[in-house]
């Protein structure tokens, strides 16, 4: 089967090759002739790739710190996966205030069983190359890159946006603010004077009483 590529240049040295032997010249660049036909062009690429977004494999990234993981990244992670079929989570960054990585993985890996799709997590050691890495080994598939609301979170993927013609399938969501944008430095405070508040305060509700009581061991 020829490629969009090969059956779009096919036709369009067909159609040079036409006008030729017609004694016909070929549309000069600037006028109206050879405007309508890159529309054309740029309309048939447009269409392709929106017909290998519908049919490519869907996967929502959300890279962050996440120490811990709280109600806002849950729901964060929910509203990318509301267009996904699956989602991953990139954890990275040193121990902030006691809280460590292998901490937030373990309490990502209990939020996963709410979010009703397949959720894997991954600690790597840069969140956002870790998507851009990513990306580059999957070029094939549709991406929701999680962006948080702040207009600097979404320049860190301005090479996506900057460059759509090698990755048509990225999409940089911006995040709404969740659940009032929880504070890490508050959380993580509460977290030390007392737990069991601190649960109530950062814990989505969808949690179970235990699986509450296996995030209160993770952090113990």
């Amino acid at each position: 089967m020829k490629t969009f590529k090969e059956y779009f240049t096919e036709s369009l040295w067909a159609n040079i090759n036409a006008k030729r032997k017609r004694g016909e010249k070929s549309a000069r660049k600037g006028s109206k002739a050879y405007k309508a036909a890159k529309k054309a062009g740029d309309k048939l690429r447009a269409s392709k790739s929106e017909n290998a977004e519908s049919t490519s494999e869907k996967v929502a990234l959300l890279p962050g710190g996440f120490k811990p993981p709280t109600k806002g990244h849950f729901n964060a992670l929910r509203y990318l996966l509301e267009d996904a079929d699956k989602g991953v989570v990139f954890i990275g960054g040193k121990e902030r205030d006691g809280i460590t990585p292998e901490q937030s993985e373990k309490i990502w890996n209990i939020y996963s069983n709410y979010l009703g799709k397949p959720v894997s997590v991954v600690y790597v050691p840069n969140p956002v190359r870790a998507v851009y890495e990513f990306a580059d080994d999957n070029l094939d598939k549709t991406l929701f890159v999680g962006a948080g609301a702040k207009d600097e979170d979404v320049k860190r993927y301005a090479y996506f946006t900057n460059n759509v013609d090698k990755y048509p399938l990225v999409n940089v969501v911006k995040i709404p603010m969740q659940e009032g944008g929880i504070s890490g430095s508050q959380t993580r405070e509460l977290i030390s004077k007392d737990i069991d508040k601190a649960l109530i305060y950062f814990v989505p509700e969808e949690v179970s009483p235990d699986d509450k009581e296996r995030i209160k061991n993770v952090l113990a």
